[in-house]
């Protein structure tokens, strides 16, 4: 059996699809196994695939389109022979000592799940951009982190990971299950956060992949308005099974700063992690958990009266916080709906002042005395042979 199994899934990138299994073909370490996963692809990304000719490549396709993830899960699941999987995509690059020190790193530690790295990012052609202007690169963190302070980073900023960087034991994928296909945006930020409640993890400095950023922001993850509306709603689902998979032992590992909230046998743990969402930076799916939360507390008597008894915190204070948390960007919608009526009577004064200056110069003792004057010009302009129309006019 070999030691990696090599997940690659492809649809529709019949451009960059030649070099991302290339690059696997390159590697310098040489005992792995590369499934190719193509999602019913309609250009001709699988009679390139097919044309790669090497036993250790496995190739499938689906009948119909059936989402990102679901190559990856059946591929982990029904043909990964190896103890340890790497992720990769059909638009990214591997630098050839990828799997080498990935290998390397988890041979000699067994107590780490998973190994990722840094990525490099790229263009349609291939070119470094600058990752400081791009969207992906959102804190991506070299700092050693104990599985516990990755989690809260996953709770309080979201995902700092790259995906097709990563090579995990597959008994990790035993013990967490699989990838959720109904998650589109954040199925690998899921999975880290259920990854860390199990397993510490170590990013690697330097760049072992190469990810592709698509012209128009077209990857799965690209910068545009469904994207950044979808991940939001997944985020806050993501976040509502952190909140229930929660342990007590861990919460306070994951939370220090809050471990003056600790009242021993009366300790909420759920009331904390709304205070933590409401403290924290304000992004609208983590303020919805924390008002969901307190609104769970709050809808039943006893546990009210011991929120107000161990942290003094009341039903006034909860609406007052439910007045504030614009989870649903009320007030924003308000002030812009208002700053457009306000536009549209502005644009309307103008229009009104324009047309009376017009009236007011049309109907002035100058404008009629200067009138033969501008007839003149325009007779003159027109030709040195003025039309009979002119002439009569």
């Amino acid at each position: 059996m070999p030691v990696v199994s090599v997940v690659l899934t492809s649809y529709n990138h019949r451009k960059f699809i030649r070099e991302a299994i290339q690059s696997v073909l390159n590697q310098t370490f040489e005992d792995w196994e590369l499934i190719i996963w193509d999602d019913d692809s309609v250009d001709d990304s699988w009679e390139i695939i097919s044309a790669f000719i090497d036993p250790r490549i496995k190739r499938f396709r689906n009948p119909k389109n059936e989402g990102p993830v679901f190559g990856i899960n059946r591929a982990i699941s029904e043909v990964a022979t190896g103890k340890y999987i790497a992720i990769h995509h059909s638009d990214d690059v591997w630098f050839a000592d990828k799997l080498q020190k990935q290998v390397d790193y988890l041979d000699q530690n067994p107590d780490i799940g998973a190994v990722f790295s840094e990525a490099q990012i790229i263009d349609e052609l291939g070119r470094p951009l600058s990752s400081l202007m791009h969207f992906n690169y959102n804190a991506r963190m070299l700092e050693k982190h104990s599985r516990y302070e990755w989690l809260n980073y996953f709770f309080l900023h979201g995902n700092a990971l790259w995906h097709p960087s990563v090579l995990i034991r597959k008994h990790c994928y035993d013990v967490c299950g699989l990838y959720d296909d109904y998650l589109i945006q954040v199925p690998d930020l899921d999975m880290w956060v259920r990854l860390c409640s199990a397993f510490e993890i170590h990013v690697m400095p330097g760049c072992l992949i190469k990810f592709r950023v698509l012209d128009g922001e077209k990857n799965t993850s690209g910068n545009r308005s469904d994207t950044r509306i979808r991940t939001t709603y997944e985020y806050y689902k993501v976040l509502q099974r952190f909140a229930r998979t929660l342990s007590k032992d861990a919460f306070f590992k994951i939370f220090p700063d809050y471990a003056f909230y600790d009242r021993g046998t009366f300790t909420d743990y759920p009331f904390i992690l709304a205070k933590i969402c409401q403290d924290s930076p304000r992004i609208s799916a983590r303020q919805m958990l924390g008002v969901d939360i307190l609104f769970d507390i709050f809808s039943q008597p006893l546990r009210r009266l011991s929120i107000e008894k161990a942290y003094g915190f009341t039903l006034k204070d909860f609406i007052q916080a439910t007045g504030k948390t614009d989870i649903f960007s009320t007030e924003a919608e308000h002030l812009s709906q208002k700053m457009r009526s306000e536009l549209a009577e502005m644009a309307h004064q103008l229009n009104v002042i324009r047309l009376n200056e017009v009236n007011s110069i049309l109907s002035s003792r100058s404008w009629k005395i200067t009138a033969p004057l501008r007839w003149l010009g325009h007779f003159f302009s027109k030709t040195n042979h003025p039309s009979k129309s002119d002439l009569l006019s």
